[in-house]
């Protein structure tokens, strides 16, 4: 849960395994409002044993709270990558 004080833009940057399975299977609900920016980010996170792109996806948000989930419903049926980290900003994302 995120509480935001303004009008902003929610990012979240997911795993690339993540968006392959959500292309399959459907993203959660939480996340079906969310656009693609183009960008990716890569993490050197030691405990991932190597480089893991993630895909940037966006949306604009209004003040209060907003409530993410987990990344996939279905853990028991296959193996999911679940990262994800959200970040906000209050410009104009630039693609």
């Amino acid at each position: 849960v995120l509480k935001v004080e303004q009008p902003a833009h929610l990012f979240l940057a997911i795993d690339e395994r993540m968006t392959r399975i959500w292309g399959d299977e459907g993203a959660p609900e939480w996340a079906r409002d969310f656009s693609p920016t183009g960008n990716r980010i890569v993490t050197d996170d030691p405990t991932m044993h190597q480089l893991r792109p993630y895909q940037v996806v966006v949306k604009k948000v209004g003040s209060g709270e907003i409530k993410l989930g987990p990344p996939w419903e279905q853990f028991q049926r296959i193996p999911a990558y679940s990262m994800y980290f959200a970040f906000l900003g209050n410009g104009k994302p630039k693609n």
